[in-house]
């Protein structure tokens, strides 16, 4: 790896002969692909599945711009699975269709779908990475589906894993002046299995504290209030299990960072109805 002009560059290996291309890439990519793809890319055109595995972390995209790492931390435990008996949709279900609006919704943002980065890791006893780091511009929503009991700590921790390994890649590769990343975490359940939030909340504090992380958790039924409240104070609540609505809101509060300085004091745009602050908050 060398400098020039402001710019890092990596080697790109391909046609199995090592070049040049500047720009950002993580030294792990060691794809076959034409310089001109990688030129593409950076500037913006998206990747599909064909050309990486989901659980595969793209590099950013837009290295001259601050970047925002959004990690969604979702439940997939059997009661998403139960049917809502108004809707005869079950949570699960509603989920995915909130997840596709989120993505179309945030694609359709030029600046957004460059400098937002999401991964998408679902959890039920255990932490499972459904999608790895990549631009909203090449994500790929897949369809959940909804099994087992629900433990807290090591989704959590495998999300604050991935967050923080990101912003290491950013501060590498792109600079030190990023925006603060987020993992939004959902769940309709009650940590069953695992450790106690207690053992996690003191490390969430801290990370938030040094602006390195900000914790969401939207709760969605009969989710464990008390708990969520233990872990951070940005704790909201869902009704009628729009998720629709509450991803439209992430979507546009998306956009509001991506066109802000990454340390200006935001003010995100406001909950929708059916996403309200439990009496919990703190």
């Amino acid at each position: 790896m060398r400098r020039k002009s402001g710019l890092i560059i990596w080697p790109v290996y391909c046609d199995r002969q090592a070049r040049y291309l500047e720009g950002v890439l993580p030294e792990f990519c060691e794809y076959t692909m034409t310089v001109s793809d990688w030129k593409n890319y950076l500037e913006g055109s998206s990747m599909s599945s064909n050309d990486f595995d989901l659980q595969s972390a793209l590099p950013p995209m837009a290295p001259n711009d601050a970047h925002m790492a959004c990690c969604l931390l979702v439940d997939v435990s059997s009661s998403m699975g139960v049917g809502n008996s108004k809707t005869g949709k079950t949570p699960i279900d509603q989920l995915n269709e909130g997840l596709m609006r989120f993505c179309e919704q945030v694609q359709q943002d030029e600046q957004s779908k460059k400098v937002v980065d999401v991964a998408i890791i679902t959890f039920n006893e255990a932490p499972h990475l459904v999608q790895g780091w990549r631009p909203v511009a090449s994500m790929e929503v897949s369809t959940l589906t909804a099994s087992g009991g629900t433990a807290f700590v090591p989704a959590l921790q495998e999300a604050i894993t991935q967050v923080q390994d990101r912003m290491h890649l950013y501060r590498r590769t792109i600079g030190e002046i990023q925006y603060k990343p987020w993992i939004v975490m959902i769940t309709d359940g009650m940590n069953e299995h695992g450790p106690s939030v207690d053992t996690i909340a003191p490390t969430i504090h801290e990370l938030d504290e040094q602006g390195k992380l900000r914790l969401w958790v939207l709760g969605v039924d009969d989710y464990d209030a008390r708990d969520v409240a233990k872990l951070t104070h940005r704790h909201l609540a869902l009704r009628d299990q729009d998720f629709t609505s509450f991803f439209d809101w992430l979507g546009k509060s998306m956009r509001v960072i991506s066109k802000s300085k990454p340390d200006a004091n935001l003010e995100l745009p406001p909950l929708p109805q059916t996403v309200y602050i439990p009496d919990t908050w703190i």
